[in-house]
């Protein structure tokens, strides 16, 4: 219930979203972010009427210029082929990114210095050792997409269509996952994995013909919070990344078993096989798990049913 609170208000906050997060120590609260004046902002019904401290804090920076400023890092990064490690740290208020190369550090160190606006940094910049084997949802599988980042009882794994086969790899770096459950049936198609060694962010893969390679998970949005004509978009292994207008939230097919109609289709044909498992999103707000086509639609899973498929995996967005 809080999470889906914190989506909403998300939402109304616009470009003053500066990020939520529920902190736990020293005491439990909800800690609510916003670049505006905090009297403005209104706490949603459902936040407001629980017994649970809330607290809005006016931060420096939006997560919308982080996400900017970062994105520019990252493609400058990307196009003179140096690594890196990078995410969004809402409790600091700023984007990290990390760095083996010294002189890359010191270059970065200065750009990141010059984006800044007001007395912190938008972007930090570590130089590490080694960079972590860091993967993320919406890349390529060894016969399907891997959709989004989850975590269950504390672990983060990564999740694809449950009519995908079991034995998965990611075929970028050839890591092979362990499965760990899943569900098709109902309203369900959807499985998790494991990923041993493995670092896991909540971004996705959306292909190397968009402004930067990846895109942070912030938030989802349940399948009552979609509309018919909302703008949806995907990434799959095969297809690649497109976008489309939801035209139905009731479809449903005998690939199924005892299948319920609730697949949500858009206008148009827009995926093919291997795309299966791979996310639906718009923006940073993840939507879906793709299933494939009805008809001339193509269908995904709304992320409202992950949990029940899984035993409370839930999608990470931070």
């Amino acid at each position: 219930m809080i999470g889906l609170s914190l989506d909403g208000l998300s939402r109304s906050l616009g470009e003053d979203d500066a990020g939520a997060y529920i902190e736990h120590e020293p005491k439990f609260r909800v800690v609510i972010g916003t670049a505006g004046d905090a009297k403005d902002v209104e706490l949603p019904e459902t936040l407001s009427g629980l017994d649970v401290p809330v607290e809005i804090i006016e931060r420096e920076h939006s997560l919308a210029e982080i996400r900017r400023d970062r994105e520019a890092i990252e493609a400058a990064l990307e196009s003179e082929g140096v690594d890196f490690d990078s995410y969004g740290n809402v409790v600091d208020n700023n984007a990290v990114i990390e760095v083996t190369d010294e002189s890359a550090f010191e270059e970065l160190t200065e750009e990141a210095t010059s984006l800044s606006r007001g007395n912190s940094p938008t972007v930090v910049v570590h130089r590490v050792d080694e960079l972590a084997q860091t993967e993320a949802g919406g890349l390529a599988l060894t016969t399907c997409t891997a959709g989004f980042v989850v975590v269950r009882n504390g672990t983060r794994l990564l999740s694809t269509a449950a009519h995908c086969p079991n034995n998965q790899s990611l075929t970028t770096s050839g890591i092979r996952l362990n499965y760990v459950t899943g569900t098709l049936r109902n309203s369900y198609d959807v499985q998790i994995h494991s990923a041993p060694g493995v670092n896991l962010r909540n971004r996705i893969y959306v292909g190397s013909g968009s402004s930067t390679h990846y895109r942070d998970i912030t938030s989802r949005r349940s399948r009552a919070g979609i509309s018919i004509g909302d703008y949806v978009c995907k990434h799959g292994k095969t297809t690649g990344y497109d976008c489309s207008y939801v035209t139905t939230k009731t479809a449903s097919t005998s690939a199924i078993p005892s299948s319920y109609p609730t697949l949500i289709g858009v206008r148009s044909h827009i995926t093919d096989g291997g795309d299966s498992g791979g996310p639906w999103f718009n923006g940073n707000t993840a939507i879906g798990i793709h299933h494939g086509w009805v008809g001339s639609m193509s269908v995904f899973m709304s992320v409202s049913y992950l949990g029940g498929a899984t035993g409370g995996a839930s999608i990470v967005t931070s």
